[in-house]
């Protein structure tokens, strides 16, 4: 699905990456924000539905977005 993803262009992201996080296709919609650029929503995906603090803490730091950083951080 995630090279699907990559390929696709010409949609709206962040609402196709909101229905995901509703079908709880959560790994499809960080792959959807992270395309789009939308850091902040990403982390949310890593940190609240996955729970994955390592890869939302690698991502902050690929990322340098200090909102990523930011939201990582209550985490630590």
């Amino acid at each position: 699905m995630k090279d699907y993803i990559n390929r696709l262009d010409n949609f709206d992201g962040p609402a196709v990456g909101e229905i995901a996080v509703g079908y709880e296709m959560f790994e499809e919609a960080f792959e959807i924000y992270k395309k789009f650029g939308l850091k902040s929503q990403a982390i949310r995906v890593l940190l609240d539905h996955q729970g994955d603090l390592d890869r939302a803490f690698e991502y902050a730091g690929k990322v340098g977005h200090q909102l990523a950083h930011f939201r990582v951080s209550p985490y630590l």
